[in-house]
Formats: structure tokens, C-alpha cells, sequence
């Protein structure tokens, strides 16, 4: 969601510039006494001596103030303060003055330019002879990581940095921010991931840090923060009453957290309070705005722009979404899934005021987002499987074994107490006879249910080897398409761009009148793009590659991309690797289910989960708020149920479906691990 990304990485964007106006109060001028002066060629250097260096740290102050208003100043001074610090072999002045330029980097939107300045002020850290400043900046530097989509360099800087605090205890105000922000950033990366515990966990290790100093104005900055934070992971709970409660008091604590405006404003609007909405997103532009913080004012007005979208009340919608574009160019404030959101939407408004030619190039626009935006989600949905730690599956085991033979035990005591009672031939025969009786009926209900058994192993058998043909053939069309077809479309596009220029114009950016060869050009690529979306959808390499989750987390993106539907998928417990035709089953079958949301449903939102418990069953569900239909009649192949039937059938599944007109209609499916022999490795 738009509220976590935005309110994630908090403590990444701001931590830096607080740490940086600590040194003023932490260093001293006797830092640098022991290096040596080396000769630089700036003669205007040559009057700096080494009791300069508590100048440079103001400067470094003072700079860091400007970051927000003037950012071109902070950028000039902070070169300033590299060669003074350069000149000088002042350590810590050249580390801070990296890690600033890095922040004023990633405000710009220049994140390889940030990262680059991190890792030059990376072996000058030792300067400032503090292991909680140290950590702090290795814990800063994974936030250009996140904005480029490099998950795993982000969380291997943000473990590295709680790896050297995790024994440590804060000696004053400013190692408890530093630590408190490792602390928020590791939690906030459990909830991208959706492991809510955890994440609650590090955010209340960051609270239960900064409370001993609630009465220091910076400390109730990151008290803000956190609680914000905690906010933002009941949202995500869906408990809204907790995560309201939260934002207010994260506003207590700092009134102008426009985090929490933002994260309190998307609750407003869940909850239909619009107008209450509103207000607060005027209020967090109106703060922003005063404080020169244009990056948090972009993104409340983008927010107020959607606001008024989705009311239909474009007139002032558009002006909005239009300031926000071309601020955009300028700074890159928005992430790459709000900028398609923005470009998706102010198509839709030129399409509604009957603006064609706008529309078209605003929709194109964000056309050429989706692939991006495409590639990143397969990467986060790598990096969330990835970031996931496995639980202690063969404990669990060890102690359902326990209660099993205890319980076991138990039963053959009350066994030899009742055979024990026995003390009378007649009644001994009277049992034996008994049990000759029992297990003559016991063998024939053996026979009955072997011969049961056998029937419907061969009607099992029958259907996978029919669902197995059509996997086989799906996989052979798929090839088909992506060696065949897809290849002789390219040598098409690539042979018509050979053409000669008197025949072409290379140079029109008219999406209406541009010439006849730019458009057959265009149709290639958009023919060659939907053959390899139906390509993947004949066979999800995904899915072969990383397991059920994560294709089908990736199909529901893809999906929610190419259709004004609403998918929300979510996964709760570690769901391992199975055998690759029960997983592709499973896939088929959830997506079979959202195709006929998409296609009978008429629903605006669909959820779909997967959900795998301690007695290692699989549990599917499909929800949508759509028109329903009546379960009373479930005969015959309607809505593709036969087909989902089959695939069920074949798993030793269950399904349940219900469903209500005008309520819309569940489906849930459970598959029993052990008994389907899906847990087997697959040695094919």
C-alpha cells in the first residue's frame, strides 16, 4: 500500500540530517589533534590548522538545517566542508559530509549518486569514535537500496547495524535516537514482508529505548515517529481503532509529524470520514509547505489529489495531479507505483473531459511504467520470501510426537485397569468372541473401503494424467509463443527499423497524426508484450523458479495492472516449497478463481490468500465484494467450477463456496499436505 511505502522508511529519510545536528553537543576540536596536516592545492585552505575542526562541525550543523529549505546551499557547503575536512584529514568531517551529500541525493531522486557518496564516507566512519554513530550510518545507508529496489544490500545494512548495537545500551539522549532509528527501520522492514509480530517487536525495542528521554524535544520527534510506526502496522491489520489511537499520538508528541497527517488521513478516508480527510491533507501540504520540506508536500498532495479523484471531483483533482507531474520531473519524490497510479489517473480525467490526445499520452505513459513497475514487484516479492526466517518446524514435530505417545501411554493404562476387572472365563470368552466378530466385520470393511480405494485412486489417476496433457500442452503453446512467434515479431520490428529514412519520421511525438511506420512499430510492441504476458501465463516461470507464493502474489499484480480491480494478496505463515505439479495446480486454481471475479463477479476488490498452518495444511481463499450468485445450483461447468473441481479432486482437497447477492462470494479451498504426499521433494 501507498501508507507503508510512504511511512516505511521514515527513520531512513530523516535519521541522518537529526544525527548530523548532534555533533555540535558530541564531538569536540581534539578529534583530528593526532592527524597530520597533508598539503592540498586550494591555497584558501592553507590557513586551516587542526583546531578548525569544531568550525567545520557547525558548518556541518548548519548545513544539515539547510538540507530542507535551500538544498542547493546545504550541497555547497557540504563540498566546503569535504575539502576543508580533506585538507585537514578530519575523519568524521569527511564521513558526515558523505552522508549528507547521500541524503541530499536521495531527495533529488539521484539514488546511485547516493549510494556512491555512502560508500566513499564508508571507511572514514571510525572518525567518529562512536559504535552507535558508526551503526547509524550503516543503517541510513539502505535507504538508497530501497528506492532502487536492491532489497537484499538494503537489509544487509540495516542487520549490520543492529548487529552492533544488539548488547549496547544508550548512554544519552543521542545514542538512544541513533539506535531507536536502527530499531524502527528493522521493524518497518518486517512489515513490508507482512510479519506484523516481529515488526511490533523492533518498534517497541525503539520506544522502549527513547522513553527514558520523553521529556528532550528531539527524543519526542522519534517517540512520533515510532508511534506513528506502530500506527502504520495496525493499519495494515486492518485494526483501525489501534492504529487511529497510535496517530494521535504520534501528532501529541509532535504535532507536525505529516507522516502521520498522511497515515491518519488514508484512515479517515477508509472509514468514508472524506471530509476529516481532507483537512488533515491541507494541514500536512500547509506544514510541508512552511517548512520547505518539498518531498513530504508532494506526496500529501498527490494524496489529495487521489482524494478528489475518487470522488469524481476532477476539476480539482487535475490542477493537483498536474503540479505534482511536473514537480515530479524536477525531484523525483514519488515512488514508481505512485507515479503510474498518478500518470493512470489523470488519463482517466483527460479521457472524462474529453481530451483524447492527452489521455492517450498520459496512458501510454504509464504503459511504459508497468514493466518497471513490474520487475520491481518481482523483486520485493523475492526479497520479502527471502527476508522471512524459517521457524523451528522440527521442534514442533518433537513435541506433537510427545503428546502423542503420552496420550498413547494413557490409553494402554485404561486398557490394562479394564482387563484386569476381567476375572470370569464366561466373560473372557464372551469378549473373545467379541472381538472374532468385530474383526470379521472390521476385515470387510477393510476389503470394501480398499476396493474404494483402488476406484478412486484410478479415477485420480485418470484426471491427473488428463490435467497433466493439458500442463503439457499449456508448456508447449508457451514455448511456442515466446521461441517461435515472439522471435519472428521481433525480426518484423527489427527489419521495419531498417528502413530507410525518406520512408519514415523518426523524429514526430504526435500520438495521432504520427506516420503510418511509428504505428505499425507500435502495435509490434504492444503484440509482442501481450504475447509474452499470455506466454507467462501458459507457464509461470516464476513459479518454477521461486514457489506458490510468490507467483501468485506476481499474477495478482499483474492482473490488478491491466484491470480497474482491486487485488490484495496477502500470505500468513511460512509457506515452504512443494512438489512443482501440486504448486502449478494450485496456481491454476486461484487463477481460474480471480478470472471468474473478473469475468461474472462485477466486484471492485478481491483478496487472496494463502495460509499455511502448524498441522501442515494449505489453506486457499478468494473473496470479492462483488454481485454474488446463488450456491442452491451448483451443477454443471458454470463459472469454470468443474474445471477448479477436478484440480481439487485430484489434490484431495476440499472447497467451500459461499455466497449472497449483492455480497459477494468466497471461496475456500484446504489441501492436506501429508495425506496429498505434496511435501515430497520433487526429484523430476
Amino acid at each position: 500500500m501507498l501508507l507503508l511505502q510512504r511511512i516505511g522508511l521514515i527513520t531512513l529519510c530523516t535519521a541522518w540530517c537529526m544525527l548530523q545536528r548532534d555533533f555540535a553537543f558530541s564531538q569536540s576540536s581534539g578529534l583530528a589533534d593526532k592527524r597530520t596536516s597533508v598539503t592540498f592545492p586550494e591555497s584558501k585552505y592553507y590557513g586551516l590548522v587542526q583546531k578548525d575542526t569544531q568550525e567545520i562541525i557547525n558548518q556541518i550543523n548548519y548545513a544539515s538545517m539547510l538540507m530542507y529549505r535551500d538544498i542547493d546551499s546545504a550541497i555547497y557547503l557540504l563540498h566546503d566542508v569535504l575539502d576543508k575536512s580533506r585538507y585537514l584529514s578530519f575523519d568524521m568531517g569527511i564521513s558526515a559530509a558523505y552522508g549528507n551529500l547521500s541524503f541530499c541525493s536521495n531527495r533529488l531522486g539521484d539514488y546511485q549518486a547516493s549510494i556512491e557518496y555512502y560508500r566513499l564516507g564508508l571507511p572514514y566512519i571510525s572518525g567518529f569514535h562512536d559504535v552507535v554513530k558508526e551503526a547509524m550510518y550503516y543503517s541510513c545507508m539502505s535507504a538508497p537500496y530501497f528506492y532502487t529496489g536492491q532489497y537484499d544490500s538494503m537489509s544487509y545494512y540495516v542487520y549490520k547495524a543492529e548487529e552492533m548495537i544488539r548488547d549496547l545500551k544508550p548512554a544519552d539522549v543521542s545514542s538512544a535516537k541513533d539506535m531507536a532509528g536502527i530499531y524502527n527501520n528493522i521493524g518497518m522492514l518486517w512489515v513490508r514482508s507482512g510479519d506484523y509480530g516481529r515488526a511490533r517487536v523492533y518498534v517497541g525495542k525503539a520506544k522502549k529505548i527513547l522513553m527514558p528521554y520523553v521529556q528532550d524535544s528531539f527524543a519526542q520527534i522519534f517517540i512520533s515517529i515510532t508511534d506513528g510506526n506502530l500506527a502504520t502496522i495496525y493499519f495494515q491489520q486492518r485494526e483501525q481503532d489501534s492504529a487511529a489511537y497510535f496517530y494521535k499520538l504520534a501528532l501529541q508528541s509532535h504535532p507536525e509529524n505529516t507522516n502521520a497527517l498522511l497515515g491518519l488521513s488514508d484512515l479517515y478516508a477508509a472509514g468514508n470520514r472524506e471530509e476529516e480527510a481532507i483537512s488533515l491533507l491541507q494541514k500536512a501540504i500547509h506544514i510541508t509547505a512552511g517548512s520547505g520540506n518539498y518531498i513530504e508536500n508532494m506526496k500529501a498532495r498527490f494524496q489529495l489529489g487521489l482524494m478528489y479523484y475518487n470522488r469524481q471531483d476532477y476539476d480539482k483533482a487535475e490542477p493537483i495531479f498536474l503540479f505534482v507531474i511536473k514537480k515530479n520531473k524536477e525531484i523525483s519524490a514519488l515512488i514508481l507505483e505512485d507515479v503510474f497510479n498518478l500518470y493512470l489517473a489523470f488519463a482517466q480525467i483527460k479521457k472524462a473531459k474529453g481530451e483524447d490526445k492527452e489521455a492517450f499520452a498520459y496512458q501510454q505513459a504509464s504503459l511504459e511504467l508497468s514493466d518497471s513497475l513490474a520487475k520491481q514487484a518481482g523483486q520485493k516479492a523475492v526479497y520479502d520470501m527471502e527476508l522471512k526466517s524459517r521457524t523451528a518446524q522440527k521442534d514442533k514435530e518433537i513435541v506433537q510426537k510427545q503428546l502423542l505417545l503420552g496420550r498413547k501411554e494413557s490409553q494402554l493404562k485404561t486398557k490394562n485397569v479394564w482387563i484386569g476387572t476381567i476375572s470370569a472365563i464366561a466373560v473372557l470368552v464372551a469378549a473373545l468372541l467379541t472381538v472374532l466378530y468385530r474383526n470379521s466385520k472390521n476385515s470387510q470393511r477393510l476389503q470394501a473401503e480398499k476396493l474404494n480405494a483402488m476406484q478412486q485412486s484410478q479415477e485420480i489417476s485418470h484426471l491427473k494424467a488428463i490435467i497433466q496433457g493439458e500442463e503439457k500442452e499449456r508448456s508447449r503453446m508457451a514455448r511456442e509463443l515466446h521461441d517461435g512467434i515472439m522471435v519472428q515479431l521481433s525480426t518484423v520490428k527489427m527489419n521495419l527499423k531498417t528502413v530507410p529514412d525518406p520512408y519514415r519520421n523518426t523524429t514526430s511525438h504526435d500520438y495521432f497524426h504520427t506516420p503510418y511506420y511509428q504505428q505499425m512499430i507500435r502495435q509490434l510492441e504492444d503484440a509482442t508484450r501481450e504475447l509474452r504476458q499470455t506466454a507467462h501465463n501458459l507457464m509461470p516461470d516464476m513459479l518454477l523458479a521461486n514457489g506458490l507464493p510468490e507467483a501468485v502474489y506476481y499474477f495478482c499484480k499483474t492482473v490488478q495492472q491491466s484491470t480497474p480491480l482491486e487485488i490484495i494478496f496477502q500470505q500468513n505463515g511460512d509457506i515452504p516449497r512443494f512438489q512443482s505439479e501440486f504448486e502449478l495446480s494450485v496456481y491454476r486454481i486461484t487463477q481460474e478463481l480471480v478470472q471468474n471475479v473478473i469475468k461474472h463477479a462485477h466486484a471492485t476488490r478481491v483478496i487472496v490468500q494463502l495460509f499455511h498452518t502448524d498441522e501442515n495444511l494449505l489453506a486457499v481463499t478468494v473473496e470479492d465484494d462483488g454481485q454474488g450468485f446463488d450456491t442452491s445450483n451448483l451443477q454443471g461447468d458454470g463459472m469454470g467450477l468443474k474445471s477448479i473441481g477436478t484440480r481439487v479432486a485430484v489434490l484431495g482437497g476440499t472447497i467451500d463456496i459461499s455466497s449472497e447477492y449483492n455480497n459477494g462470494t468466497t471461496v475456500y479451498l484446504e489441501f492436506d499436505i501429508d495425506k496429498s504426499g505434496a511435501a515430497k521433494p520433487d526429484i523430476s
